[in-house]
């Protein structure tokens, strides 16, 4: 039962990345998310890989000029952000294609190949039991 529970204690809980949420007025804010094992990580650049595991942390997080900065550039590519979203949308759609194009190939290749197999097993089979006539003499 220790064992369990060391196994347990071992796993860690990745954070999630924090997004700023929408105003009314379609602007990008600050807001306090709910907390959850694992904390919040932010995009803005201020401090790589830093999480911020408790809401104080984070709210002291937003008032970090490069935060301020970036919720800025948010705010002013709005329209960047959208266009990028339909591009990797067109993308990710793109791939799931090629992505079952490239399985299918596949199936059809290993089936062919299972056949071949059982095939070259068969004639194996079939030409092992054959006896030289010459070599009863």
């Amino acid at each position: 039962m220790v064992k369990n529970q060391e196994q347990f204690s071992s796993i860690s809980v990745t954070p999630d990345i924090y997004c700023p949420s929408i105003n009314e007025n379609g602007k990008y804010i600050d807001f306090i998310p709910n907390f959850k094992d694992g904390g919040y990580y932010c995009e803005c650049g201020s401090r790589k890989n830093k999480i911020y595991n408790t809401k104080n942390s984070l709210k002291q997080h937003f008032k970090t000029l490069k935060h301020i900065e970036w919720l800025k550039t948010m705010n002013n590519n709005k329209v960047n952000y959208y266009k990028e979203n339909i591009e990797l949308k067109e993308t990710i759609k793109s791939q799931q294609i090629i992505l079952t194009q490239l399985s299918n190939e596949l199936s059809k290749k290993t089936l062919d190949y299972e056949n071949f197999i059982k095939n070259y097993e068969s004639h194996s089979v079939k030409t092992a039991n054959l006896v030289d006539l010459l070599d009863l003499n």
